[in-house]
């Protein structure tokens, strides 16, 4: 089937809903009986057109989670506390400058629901619109110093630093009260400088409170029907179901409408039926998929020129990984559209039918919504599933694709050979090449790593932590250049090796956007083979792999790769010192330090070598002498080499091993120490 067409905006958005509370979030679920649980903070900034003008009468709806990291939505089984005095979305309208202020308290981080150790930072949610939108705005908020927004897999879809940092708010004391509210102000730049942001499966939070389980959340929320009493005109009932590119049902979607009334005058207008509101929105049923409308079957309306539309009813539709939502018209079968200025401008004639709602019954009517078809992605939707069952199910022959990689250095290609041998024609590797599966593959292990890491390096920080704690008031003699100095404490000499700790997890947050990235280059990596479809592509596998899309492919630009090496040769750089320290501190005469264990020696049964310590050393002077070996792998001749390529594969795993054990031994000799602290007159 076709994607639905998008189309134009229309002018009813439910800015005349607004409640007295409906922007303070501390007191709006309770309506004012008692405060939300948290923080208590003041969001605030201005809209702006694309000409730095402030933009009036805008309708701004936020909603986030309460300051445990908990949506209050049917659907979110995360652990963390429900607040019962927080429901978690406001609204407010931009004053005649385009300033506009919501009160609520600082949203709590939650994890990543797909897998790993990614975490959400804290952000909040929004959606912009207004009469002067010629498309509605959806972003989020982060905030200013919040360093898990270098572990987000939603923050890391932004490729442009510069981007990403115009949705971090800044706190501002200017308007922050003592003893009350710190404040953060969040400027809108209009369609030019502030970028879009999924909406997320809880959408339906800010939008749509009552589906998602919190009725009566509003004074007057946008209701699922435009019909509001006794209607002219004849009422219709059309149901549907949202699709994704897959031919899956969104059951997260959410869809707003607006149209005419039977007459054909929109609501607000001289004659208006006052009992048809003309707007609502309504969401797909969370288990089935589909969605139902009652409304009224809008008459005929004249537009600008005094050109006659058919009848039809316009949509908005926004659902879980879309940013800015898709726009299209619903017109109806039995209605004549021969002559609608809009249908005739659609050149690919058959995209037509997918606009119109098929009849069904005596004022019942089909409507599906398709976000993408044959003509966006690859393959139709049954091709692609058809190959990936036949790829799941596929019995993979190592033993070949080991007897390839004497012949074709790489896996990849015996590997091709046999899922083309069950999957339908020219499925298989479309448009890639033998490096783009590799490194796409390094990129996930790196990413998996990078866990391991994180992980160690946090157990290893409290392992220290541990050791002050016991020790930390012992004296120590302080040593410069190999030479007693000055009397010092454990604590001082402990914390040269722990604090380095803290600044290697914040670089490898730092750093992980820029291998954790995907590859799809094709032969020569100008994605040449992918067509004007190539940026969707690259997108969408990203996304599905939760990894980086990158503008370009780096087949030839190892720049990235070469860093991580550089990192881990910090890290084990910095554990190497740690077991220098204390290889030093356990000699005879200076026994400074007292381990428990320790290596023996057959010809000198008195001695207790300090096996873990030298180890770290020589780690991390591996890892040194690699480091030089990464950096020449980066020279690349063309678009690829393949003996650069082939020295990172030999360098790069080692260098991981190094790392990872460094960090493990490290850890095994804090658990070990007995004593630390004796001093040496």
């Amino acid at each position: 089937m076709e994607s639905s067409p998008s189309e134009e905006t229309g002018p009813t958005f439910g800015h005349s809903k607004l409640g007295p509370l409906d922007n303070n979030l501390v007191l709006n679920w309770t309506k004012g009986a008692a405060p939300a649980v948290g923080e208590r903070i003041l969001m605030h900034g201005r809209v702006l057109d694309e000409m730095g003008r402030p933009v009036r009468n805008t309708l701004i709806e936020i909603w986030q989670a309460n300051a445990g990291g908990r949506y209050r939505h049917k659907k979110d089984t995360y652990f963390a506390p429900l607040d019962p005095n927080f429901g978690g979305c406001g609204r407010t309208v931009t004053d005649e400058n385009g300033y506009y202020e919501f009160l609520t308290v600082r949203p709590g981080a939650y994890p990543w629901p797909n897998g790993g150790n990614d975490w959400r930072p804290m952000h909040i949610h929004i959606s912009i619109y207004g009469n002067s939108f010629g498309q509605r705005l959806i972003t989020q908020m982060y905030f200013e110093g919040d360093p898990l927004i270098n572990h987000c897999p939603i923050a890391a879809t932004i490729k442009d630093r510069s981007q990403l940092d115009r949705l971090v708010a800044p706190l501002d004391f200017s308007k922050s009260r003592p003893l009350d509210f710190l404040a953060y102000k969040f400027k809108l730049d209009i369609l030019i400088e502030t970028p879009s942001q999924t909406a997320g499966p809880y959408v339906h939070i800010g939008l749509m409170p009552t589906y998602a389980g919190n009725a009566g959340y509003y004074d007057e929320e946008i209701g699922t029907t435009p019909i509001q009493g006794d209607v002219k005109g004849d009422i219709i009932e059309i149901v549907g179901s949202v699709y994704d590119g897959t031919g899956w049902a969104m059951r997260d979607a959410l869809i707003e409408s607006w149209q005419c009334d039977a007459g054909g005058i929109f609501p607000g207008t001289e004659g208006a039926d006052p009992a048809f509101t003309g707007h609502c929105r309504f969401a797909a049923d969370a288990d089935s998929g589909e969605f139902t409308l009652r409304t009224v079957k809008p008459g005929r309306y004249k537009g600008r020129g005094g050109v006659e539309s058919a009848p039809h009813i316009s949509l908005w539709v926004v659902s879980r990984g879309i940013n800015i939502g898709l726009n299209t018209r619903l017109y109806l079968e039995d209605e004549d559209n021969s002559k609608d200025p809009l249908l005739n401008r659609i050149e690919q004639r058959h995209r037509v039918e997918t606009l119109v709602a098929k009849k069904t019954g005596e004022g019942k009517y089909r409507f599906d919504i398709r976000l993408q078809g044959e003509g966006v992605g690859l393959f139709d939707a049954d091709t692609a599933e058809t190959a990936a069952e036949a790829i799941e199910t596929a019995e993979i022959d190592l033993d070949d694709i080991a007897r390839g990689m004497s012949q074709d250095g790489v896996p990849v290609p015996r590997l091709v050979d046999q899922l083309k041998a069950v999957a339908p024609d020219n499925v298989v590797h479309k448009g890639a090449t033998s490096q783009d599966v590799m490194d796409t593959a390094l990129a996930l292990t790196l990413r998996e790593a990078s866990d391991l890491l994180s992980q160690r390096l946090v157990a290893l920080y409290r392992s220290f932590e541990d050791v002050e704690k016991r020790f930390g008031d012992e004296p120590l003699m302080g040593r410069t250049r190999m030479q007693a100095a000055t009397k010092i404490k454990v604590r001082d000499r402990v914390q040269t090796w722990r604090l380095p700790l803290n600044d290697h997890l914040a670089r490898l947050s730092e750093l992980r956007p820029r291998v954790e990235k995907v590859q799809i280059g094709g032969a020569s990596g100008d994605r040449k083979a992918l067509g004007q479809k190539a940026d969707r592509v690259v997108a969408e596998i990203a996304a599905a792999l939760r990894l980086a899309p990158t503008d370009k492919a780096w087949h030839a630009t190892r720049d990235g790769v070469a860093e991580y090496a550089g990192y881990l040769s910090l890290v084990s750089g910095t554990l190497g010192k740690f077991g220098q320290d204390v290889a030093l501190m356990t000699q005879q005469g200076i026994e400074e330090i007292t381990l428990s264990g320790g290596g023996g020696s057959s010809a000198m049964p008195h001695k207790k070598n300090p096996v873990g310590a030298e180890l770290l050393v020589t780690l991390a002077q591996f890892n040194a002498v690699q480091v030089s070996a990464m950096h020449h792998s980066v020279v690349h001749e063309q678009e690829r080499s393949g003996k650069a390529w082939t020295l990172e594969w030999m360098v790069l795993p080692q260098m991981l091993m190094a790392t990872a054990r460094a960090i493990a031994v490290a850890h095994t000799i804090c658990e070990s120490i007995d004593h630390i602290g004796s001093v040496q007159s």
